[in-house]
């Protein structure tokens, strides 16, 4: 872990520490209205370890993200007098960040960007093209890619994993700053 290099790529900028946690709270919330529909899909991949993994993983994520309890109501996100703009400006914010992501040099970034930017995408789907009800029952009116599935659920574990790491570098940060505290309490002595 490098502690300097978060710092001065995410730490020292409180806007990207919000956007990580606002991502990590879409997709929450998506998952946990996409319960229903997560828990049913066919997730066959053919390769039998690999199905045996899926089968255990999947209900664990999805208790887990069950026990958050509902984060917030994505009907209430663009109410109000600007709530349309909004809702308008935020959809052409996300085009604008998918075509980025094409132009990315590095193939290895491109590839987690795009699939990060489909896992979002497909957070949103869930949350603002489908009502409730669509995911309960025969799922009949549900238009979502396998590739969706896996990109949302992909994501969803990157920003876990991002979180977990951002509590890492804090708690380093706090044991330099614990050392240097004592180090000056000592030479003041």
């Amino acid at each position: 872990p490098n502690l300097g290099c978060f710092i001065s790529r995410i730490g020292a900028f409180p806007d990207r520490l919000q956007n990580m946690y606002f991502n990590f709270v879409l997709l929450t919330r998506a998952i946990q209205k996409m319960e229903p529909y997560i828990a049913a899909y066919d997730y066959t991949t053919g390769v039998s370890r690999d199905d045996r993994a899926v089968k255990r993983l999947v209900p664990r994520m999805l208790k887990a993200v069950k026990k958050a309890g509902v984060i917030f109501d994505e009907k209430e996100l663009f109410l109000g007098p600007s709530g349309r703009e909004l809702k308008t400006e935020f959809q052409a914010n996300f085009r604008n960040i998918s075509r980025i992501m094409d132009c990315t040099g590095c193939e290895k970034c491109r590839l987690w960007g795009k699939t990060q930017t489909l896992g979002i995408g497909t957070a949103l789907k869930a949350l603002f093209s489908y009502p409730d009800r669509a995911f309960r029952g025969r799922f009949t009116s549900l238009d979502f890619k396998r590739n969706e599935i896996v990109a949302l659920i992909t994501t969803y574990f990157q920003f876990s994993r991002s979180l977990d790491a951002i509590e890492m570098f804090r708690e380093m940060y706090q044991d330099i700053v614990t050392d240097w505290q004592a180090s000056q309490t000592t030479q003041a002595i």
